[in-house]
């Protein structure tokens, strides 16, 4: 069985933004960006985690950019300071939005669609008002209101980013290309109190692979849709979710 330190998506060089990297996805994320030979621009509101994943991120020997930033994504100035900065210094040619509020998360309608949709369409904006060459995003959407009916402003903000995904793709010929993931029950610690719960426990059970997916896998397959390996994927949803959307 290959190993994370086998895999060769065929990168050059090049950085990458990766936005709420300081754990699950994100973190596995960041980690593969780092294997793959991508310098790691990582945003989190969460500094601890941040210096953590900094430090192990360093810790490879590589000699990668590895740089940090405590931004809330739902603060768009603050967004706009920071990539600013990251633009100016770094032109990023890739960029993942991941960060958002946790599907659970008792927010109204429209601040969790602002904290969400409209934070990714602005943090993308802003990206590649920096002119990046050659740009490649990856939206992290859901299989919630994609494939499945699981919460309102959660279902709507994650179909929202998958739309905005699709128009993104085609809006500028040439000089973009972009996709969405959408992942199933995964085993990080934000899904731990579902992952515990009967109905937890009943999704896992009848997954096809009889397992809940782990946030590497995740962050493999949004690393392959950056990829030159990718080069002809342009905007799609890739669905990780073991086969569980297909039997609930």
């Amino acid at each position: 069985m290959s190993t994370p330190q086998d895999r060769n998506f065929g990168f050059d060089t090049g950085t990458v933004i990766i936005t709420g990297a300081a754990s699950g996805i994100g973190r596995e994320t960041a980690l593969e960006a780092k294997r793959q030979g991508l310098g790691v621009i990582a945003w989190d509101i969460n500094a601890a985690g941040l210096e953590g994943l900094a430090g192990e991120l360093r810790a490879t020997g590589r000699v990668q950019l590895v740089e940090t930033a405590v931004v809330d994504i739902s603060d768009i100035d603050a967004v706009a300071a920071a990539m600013r900065a990251v633009t100016a210094a770094h032109k990023p040619r890739y960029l993942v939005n991941n960060a958002g509020p946790p599907s659970g998360a008792d927010l109204p309608f429209e601040r969790a669609i602002a904290n969400s949709l409209v934070a990714t369409r602005e943090i993308t904006r802003l990206w590649l008002d920096g002119e990046p060459s050659d740009p490649v995003a990856v939206n992290v959407a859901s299989v919630a209101g994609n494939l499945l009916g699981l919460g309102e402003w959660y279902s709507a903000a994650k179909a929202g980013i998958v739309g905005y995904t699709r128009s993104l793709a085609v809006s500028r010929p040439g000089g973009l290309r972009v996709n969405a993931v959408a992942p199933g029950l995964i085993d990080t610690a934000r899904l731990q109190a579902t992952l515990e719960t009967e109905r937890g426990k009943d999704i896992v059970k009848r997954n096809p692979l009889g397992r809940a997916g782990r946030p590497e896998e995740v962050a493999a397959a949004i690393m392959f849709l950056l990829s030159p390996s990718a080069s002809l994927i342009n905007g799609t949803l890739l669905v990780c979710d073991g086969g569980s959307s297909l039997v609930l």
